[in-house]
């Protein structure tokens, strides 16, 4: 039994190609206003809907003109229209930020390789819709966390579960999503059927960033200011997340190099005291960023040795992901001053 499933590709000229990829970004600016609604009202236990966008200051529901994404707060001056309270200009730097993502992910999502294949000297390029809308569900999921955490709050499980099904669930139709193997298929052989690679790809991907996080996730658990449980839950939930989207392989180099970059920030915390509200999530979206837009084709951990010796890149991975949790229990971030009334 095989199900079949063909991506959405569209072709473009070169000059459609800018079209799209600004039209993409102005698509990331309105997702990106949706999740600053998401990361302030979900761990509040606000409903999304209900009551609409309104001023924090003053509770008069904001103008649908004064709400476009970026622009309304530039013409506004990040002001209130109504009582001339300040807005956070953090608004506008997130659906700018999501704007990028957006775009950047669609430029890698296919186009330059369909130019290659095709020869055309003109230019022909092709956006696969699935793979753009898979990715950039990961990465927005994964910067809602990171947002989040900024704020103090832990990541709640109306954010994350979801996804995470959707991450397992889509591979099974289109496993290609993946672009590397797991060692379960290495060892079985690769002669699985497509639906069957991608639930065999879907529990690797979790078993491994379960078996490198245990650790990390004992020490969070040990000095969480939070719900100990909650907040090495979310944390946990973060790397499967990674898991689930991207497979085995990836999160063993994401959960590497993000624990190594956590690292980083909690030692600059101790200098800059506004990074350490950067948790966990803040360093591993970076990292998951950049192998969807970079690696994921190009290094597949170390070409020609990841597959054949990919329990020892775990193994190693998650020692030395044990190492930096344990050094950070000696490394605490400074007492952040009491706000008196």
């Amino acid at each position: 039994m095989q199900i079949p499933f063909t991506d959405i590709v569209i072709y473009l000229s070169s000059e459609g190609r800018w079209f799209v990829l600004a039209w993409l970004a102005v698509l990331g600016g309105i997702f990106g206003s949706f999740m600053n609604v998401v990361v302030y009202r979900l761990p509040r236990h606000i409903s999304l809907s209900h009551p609409g966008s309104r001023c924090p200051a003053c509770e008069h529901p904001i103008r649908w003109h004064d709400n476009v994404p970026i622009v309304g707060w530039l013409k506004l001056r990040g002001r209130c229209r109504d009582c001339g309270a300040a807005i956070s200009v953090r608004y506008p730097l997130v659906e700018a930020l999501v704007a990028a993502i957006s775009s950047l992910i669609a430029w890698t999502e296919g186009m330059p390789e369909i130019a290659q294949a095709s020869g055309d000297a003109g230019g022909t390029y092709g956006l696969q819709l699935g793979l753009y809308a898979f990715h950039l569900l990961l990465i927005c999921t994964l910067v809602c966390a990171a947002l989040v955490e900024f704020d103090g709050h832990v990541l709640p499980a109306r954010i994350w579960v979801g996804v995470l099904i959707v991450g397992l669930v889509v591979p099974i139709f289109r496993p290609d999503v993946r672009s590397i193997g797991s060692v379960l298929l290495t060892v079985g052989g690769t002669n699985a059927v497509p639906w069957a690679r991608g639930i065999i790809d879907g529990i690797a991907g979790l078993l491994s960033a379960l078996s490198i996080s245990i650790v990390p996730c004992i020490t969070w658990y040990s000095t969480a200011r939070h719900s100990k449980l909650a907040y090495a839950t979310s944390a946990a939930a973060e790397l499967l997340l990674v898991g689930g989207f991207l497979g085995d392989q990836a999160v063993i180099a994401t959960g590497l190099g993000g624990m190594a970059l956590y690292f980083a920030t909690r030692v600059l915390a101790r200098k800059w005291p506004v990074v350490g509200r950067f948790g966990w999530a803040g360093p591993l979206t970076v990292v998951t960023l950049v192998w969807v837009v970079c690696c994921r084709q190009t290094l597949p951990l170390a070409p020609g040795i990841a597959t054949d010796n990919e329990m020892i890149w775990a193994i190693v991975a998650g020692l030395i992901m044990a190492v930096l949790a344990i050094v950070l229990q000696f490394v605490p971030l400074p007492e952040q001053p009491v706000k008196k009334s």
